[in-house]
C-alpha cells in the first residue's frame, strides 16, 4: 500500500483511516495519485515524522485528507509542479482540492473532494 511503502522510505509514521465499504470510483488513480503527492510532499519538505491519511464517504462525496504537523506552507511561495499538478488532477473529475496550513499553526492539510456520480 502507498502509505506502508512511503513510510518504509521515508521514516515518516502514516496512520490510516479509510472507512469501511468505501464505493467503486472511476477517479480512483486521481484519488490515488493525490494522495501519493500529498504524502511525497510531506516526506520531502513538512519536516513532519507524522502523516495522517483518512479516506471517508458522505453527503454523495468522497474525501481524502492529508495532513501533517511540520513547517507548514511558507505564505507567498508559488505552488510547485505538485500542488498544480494536484490540482489540474481534481479538476479533471470535476473535485475539488484544498492546500492549507493547520490552524493549530503547524503542519498543513490537503483536502480532496470528490463527488460521486450515483450520488442524486
Amino acid at each position: 500500500m502507498l502509505a506502508q511503502r512511503l513510510a518504509e522510505r521515508s521514516g515518516i509514521e502514516v496512520v490510516q483511516s479509510v472507512a469501511p465499504g468505501l464505493p467503486h470510483l472511476a477517479p480512483d488513480v486521481v484519488v490515488y495519485r493525490v494522495a501519493q503527492e500529498a504524502l511525497t510532499n510531506v516526506a520531502r519538505h513538512s519536516g513532519s515524522d507524522l502523516a495522517q491519511l483518512a479516506l471517508q464517504t458522505g453527503d454523495g462525496h468522497l474525501l481524502l485528507t492529508v495532513t501533517d504537523h511540520g513547517r507548514g506552507l511558507t505564505p507567498g511561495h508559488p505552488p510547485g509542479t505538485g500542488l498544480r499538478g494536484m490540482r489540474e488532477r481534481a479538476t479533471l473529475v470535476g473535485a475539488t482540492l484544498q492546500v492549507a496550513n493547520n490552524p493549530s499553526g503547524t503542519g498543513c492539510t490537503v483536502r480532496l473532494d470528490v463527488p460521486l456520480k450515483d450520488a442524486s
